[in-house]
């Protein structure tokens, strides 16, 4: 069904059709008897705008663009379902995918969802994406980044004060009594883990008399890295565990719990971002949860900022929001 066609079984002109369907009647002084029968038969004839040559020709299609990193981290899912919810608030809808950690799909990703007319992307930029991230910048795409920053590209940013998360952590684990902390990472090179990592050795480097130590593995074969690095530690050197993500954290526990039980039930565990597990383990885990509905509702509300002023004039903002604690009863 066409709007031409709408409008011939109607008894009408195309444009008052458009008119009426678009809200305009009083605008356009259509009679109530005359919009209503408009309204009768396109809902009959099971009519819809076309609303992607709309947007065509407004320069707009109301939909956002969201690229997360990794869709089956609870994180990433949480993000995605507060992202969702803030953009249809705001009368828009949502487009979502993932890229797995590659730079080179972030930048089809992109692409299409350019090619889509969407209003605007938000994205979490994975290891060397920053050259697709600055040429959406200099293209005049509005963009704000979630979760990780990109450094040397100007563009606002919302995540987690992840240094501060990290000696937040570290500092707790001190006030236990910890002395040998190791801090357990993946190897991406990605902002988040960097700070998170800084974050760490600046609580370890307050304390006279602690020792720090960083174990790093491979992001794409964490599990058989936890399974070797576990089988290889020494026990007087482990007092406590700092897991830079969930990620990590969950398969580490698992390998500990499998390979190293006398580590498993001795040692004192904590994680930057939560997991949904911790709370029902049967070792304490104590974690700093992710202010997921804040960041979320933040960078819509910027990239709006940025979409309802697309001749520019905006500051870059750089946003990190604090976390907060959350333990199971035996920490």
């Amino acid at each position: 069904m066409t709007i031409k066609e709408l409008a011939h079984i109607a008894g009408v002109s195309p444009s008052l059709v458009s008119f009426v369907l678009n809200g305009k009647q009083k605008e356009f002084r259509i009679s109530d008897e005359v919009a209503e029968r408009v309204k009768r038969v396109a809902k009959e004839t099971g009519y819809y705008p076309n609303g992607l040559a709309k947007g065509l020709r407004e320069g707009i299609s109301r939909i956002i663009g969201v690229i997360v990193t990794e869709i089956s981290n609870p994180f990433f899912s949480d993000v995605v379902n507060n992202i969702t919810r803030e953009v249809e608030m705001a009368g828009y809808a949502a487009m979502f995918a993932s890229c797995n950690e590659s730079a080179s799909r972030l930048s089809e990703l992109t692409q299409k969802f350019l090619e889509k007319n969407v209003d605007g992307l938000i994205v979490t930029p994975c290891q060397d994406s920053e050259q697709d991230i600055a040429a959406l910048v200099k293209g005049g795409t509005p963009l704000v980044l979630i979760d990780r920053h990109c450094s040397g590209v100007d563009v606002s940013s919302v995540c987690l004060d992840n240094s501060g998360a990290a000696r937040l952590l570290t500092n707790k684990l001190l006030e236990r009594g910890c002395k040998k902390i190791m801090m357990v990472s993946h190897d991406l090179e990605v902002s988040c883990i960097k700070e998170r990592i800084y974050g760490f050795q600046q609580g370890i480097s307050c304390s006279t008399d602690a020792e720090g130590s960083t174990l790093i593995m491979s992001f794409y074969d964490l599990e058989g890295e936890c399974d070797s690095a576990v089988a290889e530690l020494d026990k007087d050197k482990c007092e406590a565990f700092l897991f830079a993500s969930n990620t990590v954290a969950t398969q580490f526990l698992k390998s500990l719990r499998a390979y190293r039980p006398d580590i498993y039930m001795t040692a004192v565990f904590a994680s930057i971002d939560g997991a949904e597990p911790f709370i029902f383990m049967d070792r304490p885990v104590i974690f700093i949860t992710q202010p997921i509905k804040e960041i979320s509702r933040d960078a819509v509300q910027i990239l709006l900022s940025r979409i309802r002023n697309s001749e520019g004039g905006l500051n870059t903002v750089e946003v990190q929001i604090p976390g907060s604690f959350a333990h199971n009863d035996n920490w």
